[in-house]
Protein backbone atom coordinates (compact mmCIF):
# COMPACT_ATOMS: atom_id res chain seq x y z
CA UNK A 1 0.00 0.00 0.00
CA UNK A 2 1.59 3.32 -0.83
CA UNK A 3 0.83 6.56 1.24
CA UNK A 4 -2.19 7.79 -1.03
CA UNK A 5 -3.65 4.63 -0.66
CA UNK A 6 -3.00 4.61 3.19
CA UNK A 7 -4.59 8.64 3.61
CA UNK A 8 -7.90 7.96 1.28
CA UNK A 9 -8.62 4.90 3.10
CA UNK A 10 -7.93 6.49 6.58
CA UNK A 11 -9.74 9.43 5.47
CA UNK A 12 -12.61 7.77 4.36
CA UNK A 13 -12.89 5.85 7.47
CA UNK A 14 -12.42 8.58 9.46
CA UNK A 15 -15.90 10.29 7.83
CA UNK A 16 -17.45 7.12 8.08
CA UNK A 17 -16.95 7.06 11.95
CA UNK A 18 -17.97 10.70 11.98
CA UNK A 19 -21.19 10.08 10.01
CA UNK A 20 -22.25 7.15 11.75
CA UNK A 21 -21.90 9.09 15.34
CA UNK A 22 -23.59 11.37 14.20
CA UNK A 23 -27.27 9.46 14.02
CA UNK A 24 -29.42 10.25 16.29
CA UNK A 25 -30.11 7.27 18.71
CA UNK A 26 -33.96 7.01 18.13
CA UNK A 27 -32.59 5.02 14.90
CA UNK A 28 -29.93 3.19 16.20
CA UNK A 29 -32.44 1.84 18.23
CA UNK A 30 -33.16 -1.17 15.83
CA UNK A 31 -29.92 -2.52 16.55
CA UNK A 32 -31.70 -3.90 19.51
CA UNK A 33 -29.05 -2.59 22.26
CA UNK A 34 -29.32 -3.03 26.19
CA UNK A 35 -32.57 -1.51 27.07
CA UNK A 36 -34.22 -1.30 23.71
CA UNK A 37 -37.25 -3.07 22.85
CA UNK A 38 -37.96 -2.79 19.37
CA UNK A 39 -37.52 -5.93 17.05
CA UNK A 40 -35.12 -5.53 13.59
CA UNK A 41 -37.56 -7.18 11.12
CA UNK A 42 -37.38 -7.54 6.99
CA UNK A 43 -40.39 -7.96 4.62
CA UNK A 44 -41.09 -11.18 3.15
CA UNK A 45 -41.23 -9.65 -0.37
CA UNK A 46 -37.65 -8.96 -0.61
CA UNK A 47 -36.47 -12.60 0.04
CA UNK A 48 -40.13 -14.22 -1.98
CA UNK A 49 -38.30 -16.70 -4.19
CA UNK A 50 -36.58 -18.49 -1.75
CA UNK A 51 -39.35 -18.26 1.71
CA UNK A 52 -42.05 -19.65 -1.31
CA UNK A 53 -39.48 -22.49 -1.93
CA UNK A 54 -37.94 -23.28 1.44
CA UNK A 55 -40.11 -21.29 4.46
CA UNK A 56 -38.87 -22.89 7.33
CA UNK A 57 -34.73 -23.28 6.06
CA UNK A 58 -35.16 -19.66 5.02
CA UNK A 59 -36.70 -17.81 8.11
CA UNK A 60 -34.38 -19.85 10.46
CA UNK A 61 -31.57 -18.56 8.20
CA UNK A 62 -32.79 -14.69 8.74
CA UNK A 63 -33.45 -14.85 12.18
CA UNK A 64 -29.77 -16.26 12.39
CA UNK A 65 -28.82 -13.25 11.47
CA UNK A 66 -30.27 -11.16 13.97
CA UNK A 67 -34.17 -10.84 12.73
CA UNK A 68 -36.91 -10.97 14.80
CA UNK A 69 -39.75 -9.92 12.87
CA UNK A 70 -41.27 -11.06 9.43
CA UNK A 71 -43.99 -8.34 7.42
CA UNK A 72 -45.81 -10.97 5.16
CA UNK A 73 -46.91 -10.75 1.86
CA UNK A 74 -50.45 -12.62 1.18
CA UNK A 75 -49.43 -15.71 -0.07
CA UNK A 76 -53.28 -15.64 -2.13
CA UNK A 77 -53.02 -12.09 -3.05
CA UNK A 78 -49.18 -12.06 -3.99
CA UNK A 79 -49.17 -15.51 -5.91
CA UNK A 80 -45.62 -15.77 -7.99
CA UNK A 81 -43.08 -17.10 -5.75
CA UNK A 82 -45.44 -16.96 -2.90
CA UNK A 83 -47.93 -19.55 -4.27
CA UNK A 84 -46.50 -22.50 -2.65
CA UNK A 85 -47.74 -21.03 0.74
CA UNK A 86 -51.18 -20.12 -0.37
CA UNK A 87 -51.51 -24.36 0.78
CA UNK A 88 -51.02 -22.98 4.91
CA UNK A 89 -53.70 -21.70 6.49
CA UNK A 90 -52.68 -18.39 8.99
CA UNK A 91 -52.16 -20.89 12.08
CA UNK A 92 -49.85 -22.97 10.08
CA UNK A 93 -48.15 -19.97 8.73
CA UNK A 94 -47.71 -19.00 12.14
CA UNK A 95 -46.27 -21.46 13.48
CA UNK A 96 -43.79 -22.25 10.84
CA UNK A 97 -42.76 -18.27 11.69
CA UNK A 98 -42.65 -18.95 15.13
CA UNK A 99 -40.66 -22.10 15.30
CA UNK A 100 -38.25 -19.87 13.17
CA UNK A 101 -38.09 -18.04 16.11
CA UNK A 102 -40.00 -15.13 13.97
CA UNK A 103 -42.80 -13.00 14.84
CA UNK A 104 -45.10 -11.33 12.70
CA UNK A 105 -47.76 -8.46 13.45
CA UNK A 106 -48.24 -7.12 10.00
CA UNK A 107 -48.87 -8.59 6.28
CA UNK A 108 -49.36 -6.79 2.97
CA UNK A 109 -52.50 -7.81 0.96
CA UNK A 110 -53.64 -6.59 -2.51
CA UNK A 111 -56.24 -4.10 -3.11
CA UNK A 112 -58.65 -6.65 -4.53
CA UNK A 113 -57.96 -9.15 -1.75
CA UNK A 114 -59.48 -6.47 0.52
CA UNK A 115 -61.74 -4.31 -1.56
CA UNK A 116 -64.55 -7.91 -2.28
CA UNK A 117 -66.24 -8.55 0.20
CA UNK A 118 -66.26 -12.14 0.35
CA UNK A 119 -62.34 -12.08 -0.14
CA UNK A 120 -62.00 -9.80 3.10
CA UNK A 121 -64.03 -12.17 5.47
CA UNK A 122 -61.66 -14.82 4.38
CA UNK A 123 -57.92 -12.54 4.47
CA UNK A 124 -59.25 -11.42 8.41
CA UNK A 125 -59.97 -15.07 9.34
CA UNK A 126 -56.20 -15.75 8.10
CA UNK A 127 -55.34 -12.49 9.58
CA UNK A 128 -56.63 -13.60 13.18
CA UNK A 129 -55.09 -16.98 12.60
CA UNK A 130 -51.23 -15.38 11.57
CA UNK A 131 -51.95 -12.99 15.39
CA UNK A 132 -51.47 -9.84 13.00
CA UNK A 133 -52.16 -6.50 14.66
CA UNK A 134 -52.33 -4.77 11.19
CA UNK A 135 -53.38 -5.55 7.83
CA UNK A 136 -51.70 -3.40 5.48
CA UNK A 137 -53.36 -2.39 1.59
CA UNK A 138 -50.14 -2.59 -0.50
CA UNK A 139 -50.14 -1.49 -4.09
CA UNK A 140 -51.42 2.14 -3.39
CA UNK A 141 -54.99 3.11 -3.42
CA UNK A 142 -54.81 2.75 -8.07
CA UNK A 143 -56.45 6.67 -7.63
CA UNK A 144 -55.33 9.48 -10.71
CA UNK A 145 -58.07 11.85 -9.94
CA UNK A 146 -58.91 13.71 -6.69
CA UNK A 147 -62.38 11.94 -6.65
CA UNK A 148 -61.11 8.73 -7.16
CA UNK A 149 -58.91 9.11 -3.78
CA UNK A 150 -62.00 10.36 -2.15
CA UNK A 151 -63.54 7.19 -3.00
CA UNK A 152 -60.77 4.93 -2.12
CA UNK A 153 -60.80 6.32 1.23
CA UNK A 154 -64.42 5.67 1.72
CA UNK A 155 -64.37 2.01 0.55
CA UNK A 156 -61.58 1.75 3.37
CA UNK A 157 -63.06 3.21 5.87
CA UNK A 158 -66.16 0.83 4.77
CA UNK A 159 -63.90 -2.13 5.20
CA UNK A 160 -62.29 -0.76 8.93
CA UNK A 161 -66.13 -0.95 9.93
CA UNK A 162 -65.70 -5.27 9.61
Amino acid sequence: MNRRSFLSNAATGLAASGFLASIPDSILAMTNRKGINMPLGFQSYVYRQVIGQKPEETMKQLAGFGYQNIEWCSPKGYQGDFAPLAKYSGKELKKITNDSGLQSTSCHFTWKEITDDASLSERIEFANQLGLKNMVCSGGLGAKTEDEVKKRCDQMNHMATW
